[in-house]
């Protein structure tokens, strides 16, 4: 129930339920495998990115349409720009500038 609630609240679509639970499990087993700390210290966001760039097909793909799901949501689309450090917001906004042009 949790992990539908994060889902339809986060507006992420039939996907969001694998990415969701996907999450969850690997935080979990980061904490019980690692270091509880580690496991704390995940986020969504950059759960995604290392989607993208896994090896997996599937996993890229999850990963695309999660991000993609954020980057037009107006809830998380003003902030996104802003997810690690408010100084290289230029930065992220010309690398999404030169990715957009080039998709």
């Amino acid at each position: 129930m949790l992990m539908e609630e994060v889902k339809q609240e986060c507006d992420l679509g039939t996907n969001g339920v694998v990415l969701v639970r996907k999450f969850f499990f690997d935080t979990y087993s980061t904490c019980i495998n690692g270091s509880i700390f580690a496991g704390l210290k995940m986020d969504v966001a950059s759960y995604v990115i290392d989607l993208l760039i896994s090896d997996l097909y599937d996993e890229q793909l999850v990963g695309a349409r999660i991000l993609q799901k954020f980057s037009t949501n107006e809830w998380f689309s003003s902030d996104m720009l802003n997810w690690k450090d408010p100084e290289e917001e230029e930065i992220r906004l010309s690398a999404a500038e030169i990715l957009s042009k080039l998709t």
